[in-house]
C-alpha cells in the first residue's frame, strides 16, 4: 500500500524585493530581475537579505528601502554601482562588501535616515562609498 504513495518536495522561495511604480506593486525573486524591468522611477523595498551585486543604470531613479535587511556582495568593484539616481532609505539596514566598495557612485546619491533611532550601515573593505566627482561638484560624506 505504501508503494503507491508519491512524495512531493516543495521549496518555498521568499521574494527578495517589492517594487512600487506609480502606486502599483510588483514582487521579484532578485534585485537584478526587478532592475531589468525598471525604465524610470521606482521604489525597491527589500523583503530579505540579498547576496547579489546590483547596478543602477543611467535612466533609472531608484529609491532603495533597506527595510532592516542587508545587501552583501563580495567582488572587487562594489555591492551597488550607481549610474543613475539612487536614494537609500529605511529605518535600518546594511550595504556591505568585504572585498571592495559598498557603493561605487557615478551620478546622484542620497542617503536618508530621517526616522528617530534609525541606523543605516554602509561598509566596504576598500571604502564605504567611492564618489565619482565631475568638474566642480564636491561631495563630503561622513559615514
Amino acid at each position: 500500500e505504501d508503494e503507491d504513495k508519491v512524495v512531493y518536495l516543495v521549496e518555498i522561495i521568499k521574494p527578495a524585493v517589492k517594487v512600487t511604480v506609480d502606486k502599483t506593486e510588483f514582487i521579484y525573486l532578485t534585485v537584478n530581475e526587478a532592475l531589468s524591468d525598471i525604465t524610470g522611477m521606482a521604489k525597491i523595498t527589500l523583503l530579505k537579505n540579498i547576496k547579489e551585486c546590483i547596478t543602477i543604470t543611467e535612466n533609472q531613479k531608484i529609491t532603495l528601502d533597506l527595510n532592516g535587511y542587508e545587501i552583501k556582495c563580495s567582488n572587487k568593484i562594489a555591492s551597488i554601482i550607481n549610474y543613475g539616481v539612487l536614494k537609500i532609505e529605511g529605518t535600518s539596514g546594511k550595504i556591505v562588501n568585504d572585498l571592495g566598495y559598498a557603493i561605487n557612485n557615478k551620478q546622484e546619491l542620497h542617503i536618508s535616515e530621517n526616522i528617530e533611532n534609525s541606523e543605516i550601515i554602509i561598509e566596504g573593505a576598500t571604502s564605504a562609498i567611492y564618489m565619482y566627482i565631475l568638474y566642480h561638484i564636491c561631495a563630503i560624506m561622513d559615514i
